[in-house]
C-alpha cells in the first residue's frame, strides 16, 4: 500500500482472541488490546516488531496466524477496527505492520466462524491423506475412471472410495462459497455503520 494511500485510510482490521470479555493477541496471549487505548511498538522488518493489521476486512478474517506456543488458538475470535498511523511496513500477503494502533471497536464475526474454518481445515486434511497413493498430476476424471475399470467385490468399495472424494471436494467448495458470503455481508454491514456516522 503507497503512502498517500495509507493516509486517506482511517481504519485497519484485525483478528483477535477475545477471552473473557477482553481482546488479546492470537499469536502472544500476553498482549491485550483495550478499545480506545493507544499502543506503541516501534514496526522492525522482518516481523520483529509492531502491530499487524489489514486494509480490508475479508484479509483479516482469512489471515492466518503463525503457530506460537503462547498463543491462544483455540479461543473465539473476533475482529477489531483499528486506528493506525506512525512507521509502517508492508508485507507480500497485504499485511501491514504499524507502530502505533488504537482499537475503536468490535466487529463481531458470524456464529459459527470458528466451527466453519475448522471444518474446512480437518476435510482438508482428509482429502490429503485419501489422495497420497495417487499421482498428483491425474486428474480426479482419470482417477475416477481407473477406480471402476476393476471386477468382483472390490470395485464396490473402490466406488465407494470415489464417491467419498467426490463428497469431500464439494463439502470443501461449500465451505469456501459461504465463507464468502459472509465475509460480503460483514463488509455490508461495516458500510452502513459508517455511512450513519
Amino acid at each position: 500500500m503507497k503512502t498517500s494511500e495509507k493516509k486517506l485510510q482511517k481504519f485497519y482490521y484485525k483478528m483477535v482472541a477475545k477471552v473473557g470479555g477482553k481482546y488479546f493477541s492470537i499469536f502472544d496471549a500476553n498482549i491485550e488490546y483495550v478499545l480506545g487505548q493507544t499502543m506503541f511498538q516501534q514496526v522492525q522488518h522482518e516481523h520483529g516488531g509492531g502491530f499487524y493489521v489489514y486494509p480490508t476486512l475479508k484479509q483479516a478474517i482469512l489471515a492466518d496466524v503463525p503457530y506460537n506456543e503462547n498463543g491462544l488458538y483455540t479461543a473465539p475470535r473476533t475482529i477489531l477496527v483499528c486506528m493506525c498511523w506512525g512507521d509502517s511496513i508492508d508485507y507480500s500477503n497485504g499485511k501491514i505492520a504499524f507502530s502505533y494502533i488504537c482499537p475503536v471497536k468490535e466487529f463481531p464475526l458470524e456464529k459459527g466462524y470458528l466451527a466453519t474454518k475448522a471444518a474446512r481445515r480437518e476435510i482438508e486434511e482428509q482429502t490429503m491423506s485419501s489422495t497420497k497413493g495417487f499421482n498428483k498430476s491425474v486428474t480426479y476424471n482419470k482417477i475416477k475412471d481407473q477406480l471402476f475399470v476393476s471386477k468382483g467385490p472390490e470395485s464396490v468399495i473402490q466406488k465407494k472410495r470415489t464417491f467419498e472424494k467426490k463428497k469431500t471436494h464439494d463439502l470443501i467448495r461449500d465451505e469456501n462459497a459461504q465463507l464468502e458470503r459472509e465475509i460480503l455481508e460483514m463488509e455490508e454491514k461495516l458500510r452502513a455503520i459508517q455511512l450513519t456516522k
